[in-house]
């Protein structure tokens, strides 16, 4: 089948670079005998990229964007391919990445054939699950990369020479997920009930990471599970 590439983003460019071909700019028209074409834009343009693809041509399209409903590709709705891992280049594989696919069933079953062949491992997502999907996927890329990213800081402040505290924070987080992922659970001092540790991490942090310390703290060790000292200690 051929295709195109609508986006020059790092999704784009992976695309186009696994496909052979040059991915295109969002005014670009994909040339009459293409058969699918790729709508791989922030999610904001995804519907107005549609409504000027389904008015330039038969095409069948396929956007990339994990929370976006397939309903923003228009009347003549294809697919979504949507490859759940983080994108910071076009150089990064799928390397085993889960890659969520919902829509047409003929295209759905290409895209996964594709995905195979990319390193990637498809998997059918319900359409009406898709945004919860996608916020999971917030949880664990943006949103972990950003307390890994705090993390770093706490370890600058702290005196450790950067390439120090990269490596420690390489070191805890790939084994704490590793562990969890392998059906260790989580750990951490308030699941050990050491409150005095606790207090003395709150004590040594500003008002701004002292909350997100309690509130993740919070979701690692739910309330009812607690001793009273702790709680005390992550009260707002």
């Amino acid at each position: 089948m051929r295709c195109a590439v609508v986006g020059r983003g790092p999704v784009g460019r992976f695309l186009a670079e696994r496909l052979g071909i040059r991915p295109l700019g969002r005014d670009a028209v994909p040339a009459a005998d293409v058969a699918l074409v790729f709508i791989a834009v922030s999610d904001r343009y995804i519907a107005a990229q549609a409504t000027r693809l389904r008015a330039l041509g038969s095409w069948a399209l396929v956007h990339c964007s994990g929370a976006t409903p397939l309903s923003a590709l228009g009347d003549g709705v294809s697919a979504v391919w949507h490859p759940m891992r983080a994108f910071a280049t076009p150089t990064v594989g799928l390397d085993g990445a889960v890659v969520g696919l919902r829509g047409e069933s003929s295209i759905v079953d290409w895209l996964a054939a594709r995905s195979f062949e990319w390193g990637g491992e498809p998997v059918v997502v319900d359409e009406d699950q898709a945004a919860k999907v996608h916020a999971a996927c917030c949880f664990a890329a943006g949103f972990c990369a950003a307390v890994a990213a705090q993390a770093e800081t706490l370890f600058a402040q702290a005196g450790l020479p950067k390439s120090a505290a990269k490596r420690a924070v390489a070191g805890l987080s790939q084994s704490a997920i590793s562990a969890l992922l392998n059906g260790d659970g989580l750990t951490g001092p308030a699941r050990r009930g050491d409150a005095q540790s606790v207090a003395a991490h709150l004590k040594v942090l500003d008002a701004q990471s002292a909350e997100l310390y309690r509130r993740l703290t919070l979701l690692m060790a739910p309330p009812e599970g607690l001793a009273p000292e702790l709680l005390e200690l992550l009260k707002d």
